[in-house]
């Protein structure tokens, strides 16, 4: 969640937000990854950085596409029996995957 609001704090203006809140969040979802690389969220969320930074700079967003991939397949097998855990993200990865061609 700390990266998804770092996230949108860049969004608001990405120009002069971008090198401190892109770092921000960048550095928060690696924590969120090592911790746990099943967490199809933090994928998603670090698609959307990476789509963001692509477009920003004018690059590919070949990462990105891979990241998303990746993120839809830990949808696919993600299973929790505790009725409080997170299941939001799924149906914006859908959606990134249509950035990719």
């Amino acid at each position: 969640m700390e990266a998804f609001i770092y996230l949108i704090r860049l969004s608001v203006d990405s120009p002069s937000r971008g090198q401190k809140y892109s770092i921000l969040a960048m550095q928060t979802l690696e924590k969120s990854l090592q911790a746990n690389p099943e967490n199809p969220r933090a994928l998603m969320l670090l698609a959307q950085l990476q789509f963001g930074t692509a477009k920003f700079f004018g690059a590919p967003t070949t990462q990105a596409c891979g990241t998303v991939t990746k993120a839809l397949e830990k949808y696919e097998t993600y299973k929790t029996d505790n009725p409080v855990a997170p299941r939001w993200g799924k149906q914006t990865t859908v959606d990134l995957k249509q950035n990719c061609q």
